[in-house]
């Protein structure tokens, strides 16, 4: 009987074969002996990282665009025109396959597939020809548009998880299964039971609070440029603490302690797009149902465990994993303490983070109100007296004109324009209207985003006005949003008619228009 036989893995969809001479007849390639299709949690990862990079250049060149070729105020992407937009969606999708070409084409594979280990072979296990790539990446928009459909049907039901570029351009895409001295076998290792794996997410949870605490405490607040970095990389600490003791270290410090490690289901150490995916969806195993699923799973996992395709074992508890904890542990306690005893701390007396060298641009603050707060908002209003000069102090007389003008953001914008209303009504010292003047503006002013638009007008106070205190209400209205703000001003009217002001002249409206970048 020949000795060069051929063991079948457990996973029926592995190649892998041993002691095969180099000069087969089959001439089949070194790499192919032990390959397996990619799971789906590794090419959906390996897309996202793909999307992120190509997403980072276009920003990138976005930005340089406004600020060295147009040197203009950079504006949000979905508050330009519609065809700006369409025009940016296709540099986009152009760069996307532009990039999936090069990469795929030169080396059957992209920075995504590198991190996630995987790569591009056609079914002979060969390099892919360019007329392959070229037609697995026209039908990618394809899969982009019925991505559900596909991932739920069409892919998990092809013997290599397929996608319809993948189909069409008569390729696969692989995983490299790593040495198998290296895998540990489940079923002869203890599962992690929920309530353990409840502990060590209280210890890590306590761990990644001393850590940013101390961090936080040790931000210097009287520097704000220093201050805004290390507050901004805080967010970073903890993803970097889950990502990457479990990268490399197959479990986070309470996992160590307690005695517990990462693998994936066929045993091995988890890869990037394992760890990645659970940790996404974290936040989702922190409802009931992730307990719940992790109590009455089979392996005992929870839904990021499910999805990622990895287990928590059973490991005993060795000395460099109690050094990794202890040490973790003294770092969060030493950087807690150097926190606290920070004389530029914000608990330290009359200390705080001042942020006030920092400016937000004007047409952000609109769009930033009308995201978060959805209303429409006056911003500032500008009194004139007939000289066009703002007066220290508001004191009119009768017959006095009066020049308003307002800056209001928030206003919804369609198809480019924002529609808005002003009215004018003057009470007297006793709450009576004695002069109004409803939709003294009707405008829809051209705005691209939510940025402040400015709106003037001006009024003659009437000449039979008495002296005292008086309030001119400001009433602006969105009509494409509904939304009405108002805005009282106190004025101060002393003494008799001015001569040189006729009292029948009427209220003026002058021109609206957005407020121009500085």
């Amino acid at each position: 009987m020949n000795q060069n036989t051929e063991e079948v893995s457990e996973n029926p969809s592995v190649t892998h074969v041993e002691n095969i001479p180099e000069t087969s007849s089959e001439n089949i390639s070194h790499q192919a002996l032990r390959q397996s299709p990619a799971h789906l949690h590794e090419r959906l990862m390996a897309f996202c990282i793909d999307l992120a990079f190509i997403g980072l250049l276009l920003s990138g060149g976005y930005c340089a665009y406004y600020s060295f070729v147009t040197r203009k105020d950079i504006p949000l992407p979905w508050n330009i025109s519609e065809m700006q937009q369409l025009i940016l969606g296709g540099i986009g999708l152009s760069a996307l396959f532009v990039y999936y070409i090069i990469w795929e084409g030169v080396w059957a594979t992209t920075i995504g597939k590198l991190m996630t280990h995987i790569k591009v072979l056609n079914l002979q296990d060969r390099f892919p020809s360019f007329f392959s790539i070229l037609i697995r990446n026209l039908f990618r928009f394809i899969d982009i548009a019925v991505f559900p459909i596909f991932l739920l049907l069409f892919m998990e039901s092809s013997p290599f998880h397929c996608r319809l570029g993948d189909v069409m351009g008569r390729t696969k895409v692989i995983r490299k299964i790593p040495d198998p001295s290296e895998r540990m076998p489940i079923a002869k290792l203890h599962l992690a039971t929920a309530n353990r794996r409840i502990f060590s997410f209280f210890i890590d949870l306590l761990l990644i609070s001393l850590i940013l605490s101390g961090f936080f405490l040790m931000i210097p607040s009287n520097i704000p440029l220093i201050s805004s970095i290390l507050l901004n990389s805080l967010s970073l600490i903890a993803v970097f603490y889950w990502l990457g003791f479990e990268l490399w270290g197959k479990g986070t410090p309470g996992k160590m302690i307690l005695g517990m490690k990462i693998l994936d289901e066929e045993g091995y150490s988890p890869r990037f797009a394992a760890i990645l995916m659970r940790n996404l969806i974290r936040p989702l195993d922190l409802t009931p149902l992730g307990y719940l699923s992790c109590f009455f799973s089979r392996q005992k996992q929870r839904l990021g465990d499910i999805w990622s395709m990895t287990v928590v074992v059973r490991h005993p508890v060795t000395f460099l994993r109690f050094f990794i904890f202890l040490l973790t542990l003294l770092a969060g306690i030493f950087l807690l303490y150097t926190g606290i005893n920070n004389s530029k701390n914000f608990l330290k007396s009359k200390q705080f983070i001042n942020l006030e060298s920092f400016h937000v641009p004007r047409q952000w603050q609109g769009w930033l109100k009308g995201q978060f707060f959805d209303q429409l908002q006056i911003d500032q209003v500008i009194i004139e007296d007939q000289n066009h000069q703002t007066p220290s102090e508001p004191i009119f007389f009768p017959g006095n004109i009066l020049y308003v003008t307002i800056e209001a953001s928030g206003a919804k914008i369609k198809k480019g324009l924002a529609w808005l209303q002003m009215d004018f009504i003057l009470n007297d010292p006793s709450g009576i209207i004695i002069w109004e003047k409803m939709n003294i503006v009707d405008k829809k002013i051209e705005s691209f985003s939510r940025e402040a638009l400015r709106l003037k007008s001006s009024l003659i106070i009437p000449p039979a006005t008495l002296p005292g205190p008086h309030t001119l209400i400001i009433t602006v209205r969105d009509r494409q949003s509904g939304g009405v703000v108002e805005r009282p001003i106190s004025l101060e009217i002393k003494g008799l008619a001015a001569p040189s002001i006729l009292p029948d002249s009427p209220a003026t409206t002058l021109p609206s228009f957005p407020i121009k970048p500085q």
